[in-house]
């Protein structure tokens, strides 16, 4: 489980369309993404590393709320870089 970076809150109202252009914008900047949560299965990444998971894996990933932060779900094969 991959924690997101926290969204800015944009004092403009935006339509979906802008608002998920920018949200791709966004993501291109997401180089680092820390790992919040690894399943018992998992071998090669450990609870708070720094990793890299592509723009596509990014948008395939399942999407879970946790208290007030949305995490991201994705298998261990989703992970591209191991910073």
């Amino acid at each position: 489980m991959i924690d997101l970076p926290e969204k800015k809150e944009s004092a403009l109202t935006l339509s979906e369309k802008d608002e998920a252009m920018i949200e791709e914008a966004e993501m291109r900047k997401w180089t680092k993404l820390n790992v919040h949560a690894i399943g018992e299965d998992v071998t090669e990444i450990k609870v708070d590393d720094k990793v890299y998971l592509t723009i596509g894996a990014i948008q395939d990933a399942e999407r879970i709320l946790i208290g007030d932060a949305m995490k991201l779900m994705v298998n261990e094969g989703s992970i591209a870089i191991v910073w």
